[in-house]
């Protein structure tokens, strides 16, 4: 239980703490999701994940069946 607290819900609140707070450590909202996914290099960024998201679910499913 302890490192179940120390490992995973203490970080998870963490991130969502500052997911919602601004540099002042002050409530922003949602102007830091928007800001994200206004930023130029936001879509390219997503290609690339789902670029290796399909690469690796063909070489998963490529090594599983083979073994």
């Amino acid at each position: 239980m302890v490192l179940l607290a120390a490992f995973g819900i203490v970080p998870t609140v963490y991130a969502i703490y500052f997911a919602f707070a601004n540099a002042g450590n002050t409530f922003a909202g949602l102007s830091n999701f928007t800001a994200a996914a206004r930023d130029f290099r936001y879509l390219p960024a997503v290609e690339h994940v789902g670029f290796y998201l399909v690469i690796w679910l063909a070489s998963l499913v490529i090594l599983v069946t083979g073994l």
